[in-house]
């Protein structure tokens, strides 16, 4: 990661991943523990790529604090994006829940149980 000083500004530059995975059983935890708010997980690839993949089986959590605090942000996306087995929480017992962002380049979304 590189940071650029733009005046009072500082941008975050990140390298783009043709391919990343969260395997099976692999464990990411951006939760707060008694007080406070939830963190932030991103799992990307190059959505521009056509050959990028970002392939998630394993847990993501950002939960609040359990006293207090609100639930915090995953976001999984990439070119092609496989969540088939991820498991995810945002969750917070007492605050408002967080959000899950999937964005994947296309998506269909059927019932394929018709």
């Amino acid at each position: 990661m590189k940071l650029e000083e733009v005046g009072k500004i500082t941008t975050k530059m990140f390298i783009k991943q043709l391919t990343t995975k969260i395997s099976e059983g692999a464990s990411l935890d951006a939760s707060a523990y008694d007080f406070g708010d939830g963190g932030e997980i991103v799992v990307w690839s190059d959505i521009h790529n056509s050959n990028s993949k970002t392939t998630v089986k394993g847990t993501l959590k950002a939960e609040g604090g359990k006293i207090k605090g609100n639930g915090g942000r995953i976001e999984t996306s990439g070119r092609a994006l496989d969540i088939d087995e991820i498991t995810i929480s945002t969750k917070s017992n007492v605050g408002e829940d967080g959000q899950w962002l999937i964005d994947p380049y296309d998506i269909t979304i059927s019932n394929r149980w018709k």
